[in-house]
């Protein structure tokens, strides 16, 4: 009876031990599902994430780019208008000089006719003297600004060959500058040193 007892808890401690490892193996299977899962959606995050980072490292590039491009041309205007700039001041000068001369010449001229009509008033027995020195001054401004007329005529003259020539260095350099670099280019060089427009250009 006692040995019927012993093989019932023997045969009932087996089954708890059955139960228990089938129990154990279905949760080492389902932990197991459950880690493959979280991998395979770790796994997918990851590339996605991936994916983002590379797509924003090349909008950023892009836009790196672009930022580039737009400094370098803005520099490149920057540099143009401060050169326009300082032609315009050297122009504005002249013009000025050029100004405060003819106006000098004016009031002088304003000068002696006030008085000469002054002495005409005053001394009418003069008047003949005086009418002759006044023709003969009217003679010499008329004279003076038909010279600086052609003067003038001839300076617009010169300029038009001076930008012609300066055009056609433009273009030399820029074909020039198409096979080869400054330093490679004796032509170059020398037109670079030279004190015109297209040596800034050059530089």
């Amino acid at each position: 009876m006692f040995y019927d007892y012993e093989k019932k808890i023997n045969q009932e401690l087996a089954e708890l031990r059955s139960k228990h490892k089938d129990e154990l193996d279905q949760s080492k299977a389902n932990l197991k599902d459950i880690y493959e899962r979280q991998i395979s959606f770790l796994k997918d995050t990851k590339e996605e994430l991936e994916m983002k980072l590379e797509k924003t490292n090349m909008q950023l590039n892009d836009k790196k780019k672009d930022y580039d491009e737009l400094l370098e041309e803005n520099r490149a205007l920057q540099r143009r208008v401060n050169s326009d700039l300082s032609e315009l001041r050297i122009q504005l000068k002249i013009k000025t000089d050029e100004l405060e001369r003819l106006q000098t010449i004016q009031e002088e001229t304003s000068s002696n006719l006030k008085q000469a009509r002054m002495e005409n008033d005053m001394l009418k027995d003069k008047n003949t003297v005086l009418k002759g020195e006044y023709y003969r001054l009217e003679a010499k401004l008329r004279e003076e600004g038909a010279s600086m007329k052609a003067e003038l005529a001839v300076a617009k003259e010169k300029l038009l060959n001076y930008e012609s020539i300066e055009k056609e260095i433009d273009d030399a350099v820029l074909n020039a500058g198409k096979s080869g670099s400054i330093e490679n280019n004796l032509y170059l060089q020398t037109l670079q040193q030279a004190p015109t427009t297209s040596k800034r250009r050059i530089q």
